[in-house]
């Protein structure tokens, strides 16, 4: 079974902070509600479908809550929390727990541990561009960050928040 991993990200390398078990819990919850509740699609739609643009589109749409669009676009490949904004992913993790929990109690949920292993960080290098989530193993691009040749990277507070 997969696991997500929680990272630290500098401009060249890469640092792993925390693995969360079963990758379940990170981003199917998530997307799996959004494609209920903005699509009114079914569960797994995002599996479904080979590229489902009107789900990735979602982190933009101002109508959604805040914290829903931020944790969203954390699931994103090559997104970073900029430390400026670790208190509000802090915040916007904890909501997303709470919610996905009175929903789908059975579920795998790590928002919660997410929001606490970021509140535990604390004060990074200076160096440090922020963290990533990575949702999967199986494909997590953090992982080889050393040897891609393009290292773009987007920030939450510039694709999200403004």
């Amino acid at each position: 079974m997969s696991y997500s991993t929680l990272w630290l990200v500098y401009k060249t390398r890469t640092r792993s902070i925390k693995e969360y078990r079963n990758g379940h819990g990170t981003a199917p919850p998530l997307w799996d509600m959004l494609c209920e509740q903005y699509l009114h699609k079914e569960p797994h739609y995002w599996l479904l479908n080979k590229n489902p643009k009107d789900l990735w589109a979602l982190y933009k749409d101002k109508t959604i809550p805040l914290y829903k669009r931020f944790t969203f676009f954390m699931t994103f490949d090559r997104a970073v929390v900029d430390p400026s904004d670790f208190q509000r992913a802090i915040e916007c993790c904890q909501k997303l727990y709470l919610e996905i929990e009175a929903e789908k109690p059975n579920y795998v949920n790590h928002w919660q541990s997410i929001a606490d292993d970021i509140k535990n960080i604390g004060k990074i290098d200076y160096r440090a561009q922020g963290i990533a989530l990575g949702c999967t193993s199986v494909s997590d691009p953090w992982e080889f960050w050393e040897e891609k040749k393009d290292k773009t990277i987007w920030k939450t507070s510039e694709e999200v928040i403004k």
